[in-house]
């Protein structure tokens, strides 16, 4: 095996009665190689598919009228493991299309192989193109300093006259004749040529010429090897000739050389002078790189470019044709994007190029710089060095400005998104383009941060000439200035046309985009008779109550709302969300039914008369006095200010909002501002109104009893709420008393040391409900009144009623809402049944409950979610958990 410039192959003996064979060479069973001959195509080709069957097996196939040494052929394939290598021959010979590697992958005897891409049992990306290199190969050797560079051979001669080459060499990673076969593809065309025809003079010793270049085949750059003899323009014998003797490309006639052509059969003397004045002059005119990149310029002459020597006139070649040359080969190479971004990268040497395409993502899967630090053996910093130094390269491209020069005019005047994965077809230059959006994100980034970028919307990608940040401020901006506008109601027309001028000429073409995305977030109300106006702005339940309450006209109950809400398909809530919301943004017009202030219906002068009339009821009495809306509502109809019959202590709650001489003390009490604070706290307290009236009657009291002696004296409402604390004690069912006089035991401290002792031993808080199995001889009622009396004693209950010492931090018990929300978040993906969570509190709680009280929990709790057709519960994460709603106004202290 060897390059494409290896000595040419000893001319054998040739039997010429052989047939035209087919050879497949690969391993036997045993693992050594050999090679089978067939005469027809469809065994070929099975046997080569078996071969290839076996995991990391390689094989090559060849057509002609003799083979190549199987041992030979076997250390090129192995360097190629679970591929098919196709010689030139075979790949014009085998049926199309012959999908092969752009580049010879190896030469062995004179015959150039190349990897097949597909169609053998796998697929794979052309190793040899020069945006797809393996970053495999770009190791540490890729990062070679300036200081390494040390050119030898005819390179040294080279640069010694002609030092301005020496950067270019240098950036390909050229610097002797090995590099430099490995290499040379990476040049641009003008330096390819140039170089390429250097290089053969040096080699030579003598300036390329039709008598001379037969001889001197082993000088000439690949490129040219490479090239096909039948884009020479040959004539009809010597087309039979080549055909006959399996002679497709340059290399095959070096193998030959000037002496082994002779001795082909009916190729004279005339014929192979006529050959070498073909060879010549398609070196010269570098007619392989014009089918390769274009035609070079036409005021270049190439003659110019050899006569390299003693009498050298190559350091005669000025910039202007080097300019000429590299802008034109620029140009004309960039036939479409894809094109246009190979040609760009062959300012760049091999190993760039690697790195270059895996941050691009070309063709390959993109690399972070991290990854390619791991990959390659340096820093990152460093690799991020690199990538700075690429782009700086290949900026100077004009492909670039051609790019950007085609995307101005397919953004201009446009009214709407210019899709990535459209592009293609209003401009079929930009084929390809959907498959390369990291790649031009990277390019947008690097090359034209203030000039293009790619956007992501609703999952669609867009180029622009908005950056992220300038699309992420202008929707940002559109929200804010839609909420602004919630207040003054305006038309939908009015609020489209202040949303879309926030884009000018920049990115006028997304504003129809901009207004679906933030109208996305908007209510409407749309009355009859009346445009579709801006009701409210958002995707909380506030936002949906709101603008429901708005296009009502009129208080609505908290059920309808939730009625009315189920039109909003992308806002879903449940009811008792919705029923938070209401209250938070709503007045309460009647039990359940919420408004807005503009639903009252009293005038404003009617609302002033009201205020004026309760300021004056207020002060004209005990300024410590707590006044409810109904007691005030009362007052009013003495006053004969009925209002007819529109009046209510809703209504009058709702009016006296507006009054500077009343604060609100929650639960519709209302009492004179700088006698009272404005908070609950502020409110009589209700335990020491009980405890008192306790006290003055003697004996316990049922809550019924309490409320109607509670209700002559003081303005509580006919729902209110007594919690034990304190001396104030439950003494059985509804039933309240005075811990230090109705708890009646025998030995107090006998059974205080039994609690303390069970809190001792168990390390755990008691409930209520425990207390007569803890204590043995009491009865329930005994039990519930003994536990408010401990509370006194250095002990404290909490809110899930239970009992424990003061010196803990809880009760260290878990509370039966926190024990099934914990059965919830345990639950499986689709849920659990009732019975299930039943189980799992009774578990966590240590206690005993009955199913329906779990139930209850379930029902009002924030996120749980029952599905009726698997009669299971699960927990709603994406319901935010909010405080418990506090209870309807009018509900009692």
């Amino acid at each position: 095996m060897s390059h494409l410039s290896s000595p040419p192959r000893t001319l054998q003996a040739i039997n010429w009665m052989k047939p035209l064979r087919a050879f497949l060479f690969s391993q036997a069973h045993g693992g050594d190689w050999a090679s089978n001959a067939f005469r027809e195509l469809e065994p070929l080709i099975d046997a080569a598919r078996v071969a290839l069957s076996v995991e990391n097996a390689s094989a090559a196939i060849h057509v002609g009228f003799w083979r190549p040494e199987t041992q030979k052929i076997a250390e090129l394939a192995q360097a190629w493991p679970g591929t098919l290598l196709l010689s030139d021959a075979a790949v014009g010979s085998l049926p199309p299309p012959v999908i092969v590697s752009s580049l010879p992958v190896g030469v062995v005897d004179g015959l150039c192989f190349r990897l097949a891409l597909a169609g053998y049992g796998y697929e794979i990306a052309d190793p040899s193109h020069p945006s797809v290199k393996d970053l495999q190969s770009v190791a540490a050797p890729a990062l070679r300093t300036l200081g390494d560079f040390e050119p030898r051979g005819w390179v040294e001669q080279f640069l010694e006259a002609q030092p301005q080459f020496e950067q270019t060499l240098r950036s390909a990673d050229i610097w002797d004749d090995e590099s430099y076969i490995a290499n040379e593809h990476v040049l641009d065309t003008s330096n390819r040529h140039i170089i390429g025809i250097a290089r053969y003079t040096l080699i030579a010793g003598e300036k390329p010429s039709a008598s001379g270049i037969l001889n001197n085949l082993h000088a000439c750059p690949p490129w040219f090897l490479n090239d096909k003899l039948q884009n020479l323009n040959t004539t009809v014998r010597m087309a039979n000739v080549f055909k006959g003797h399996n002679l497709s490309t340059v290399a095959h006639i070096a193998a030959k050389g000037y002496n082994g052509l002779l001795k082909l059969p009916n190729l004279g003397q005339g014929s192979v002078h006529g050959l070498g004045k073909l060879l010549y002059e398609a070196l010269i005119n570098g007619d392989a790189l014009k089918r390769k990149t274009s035609k070079l310029h036409d005021e270049v002459d190439p003659k110019a470019l050899v006569d390299y020597g003693p009498n050298s006139k190559l350091s005669a070649i000025d910039d202007d044709i080097q300019d000429g040359l590299l802008k034109i080969s620029r140009h004309d190479a960039a036939l479409s994007l894809i094109d246009g971004i190979v040609e760009a990268a062959q300012c760049l040497n091999e190993n760039e190029r690697g790195i270059f395409a895996a941050r691009l993502g070309f063709r390959c899967e993109p690399h972070t710089l991290q990854q390619i630090s791991d990959q390659i053996g340096v820093s990152r910093e460093r690799v991020r060095q690199i990538e700075v130094k690429i782009f700086k390269k290949i900026r100077r491209h004009l492909f670039w400005e051609s790019l950007a020069e085609r995307l101005d005019g397919l953004l201009a005047e446009r009214a709407s998104p210019l899709l990535l994965g459209g592009i293609s077809a209003i401009d079929p230059w930009f084929k390809g383009a959907e498959e390369l959006e990291n790649s031009l994100a990277e390019i947008f980034k690097h090359l034209f941060p203030e000039r293009f970028s790619i956007l992501k919307i609703d999952d669609v990608s867009i180029i622009t000439h908005l950056s992220t940040e300038e699309w992420t401020h202008a929707v940002d901006s559109g929200k804010s200035l839609l909420r602004e506008m919630v207040s003054e109601k305006p038309t939908e027309e009015y609020v489209r046309l202040q949303i879309e001028a926030l884009l000018s000429d920049k990115g006028a073409e997304l504003r129809e985009t901009l207004w679906r995305q933030v109208s996305s977030f908007a209510l409407w109300t749309n009355r009859a008779g009346d445009a579709k106006r801006l009701s409210g702005y958002g995707r909380t339940a506030e936002a949906v109550v709101s603008a429901i309450l708005e296009e009502a006209g009129m208080p609505l109950h908290y059920s309808e709302i939730e009625r009315r809400a189920s039109r909003y398909e992308d806002r879903k809530f449940e009811a008792r969300r919705l029923h938070h919301a209401a209250a938070s943004v709503g007045m309460l017009y009647a039990r359940g039914t919420y408004g807005l202030f503009s639903h009252c219906p009293l005038s404003k002068d009617e609302i002033d008369l009201i205020v004026s009339e309760v300021e004056d009821i207020v002060s004209s009495g005990d300024a410590t006095r707590q006044w409810h809306t109904s007691e005030l509502m009362d007052e009013l109809l003495d006053r004969g200010l009925d209002f007819d019959g529109r009046i209510s202590k809703y209504i009058i709650n709702i009016a006296l909002q507006n009054s500077e001489s009343l604060v609100y003390m929650k639960r519709m009490v209302w009492g004179l501002r700088g006698s009272w604070s404005g908070s609950a706290a502020s409110r009589l307290d209700l335990r020491q109104a009980v405890m008192a009236l306790l006290e003055s009657e003697g004996a316990p009291m049922s809550t019924s009893e309490i409320r109607e002696k509670l209700f002559s004296g003081r303005g509580v409402n006919s729902h209110f709420q007594i919690h034990a604390a304190g001396n104030l004690i439950r003494i059985g069912t509804s039933k309240w008393g005075l811990a230090d006089r109705d708890v009646q035991l025998k030995d107090p401290a006998a059974y205080f040391e039994m609690i303390e002792k069970h809190l001792e031993e168990t390390r755990e808080g008691i409930h209520v409900s425990e207390v007569s199995s803890v204590l043995g001889d009491l009865d329930e009622d005994t039990s519930k009144a003994f536990f408010g009396y401990c509370k006194g004693k250095g002990l404290r209950i909490d809110r899930a009623q239970y009992l424990y010492p003061a010196t803990w931090p809880s009760s260290r018990r878990v509370w039966p809402n926190v024990a099934v929300r914990m059965a919830l978040e345990n639950s499986p993906a689709e849920g659990s049944t009732l019975d299930d969570i039943f189980n799992a509190v009774r578990r966590l709680t240590k206690r005993d409950f009955k199913k329906f009280q779990i139930s209850q929990i379930l029902v009002v709790m924030e996120g749980a979610v029952f599905d009726p057709t698997t009669e299971k519960w699960r927990i709603d994460r994406n319901t935010a958990l909010d405080t418990e709603t506090e209870d309807e106004l009018e509900q009692g202290m």
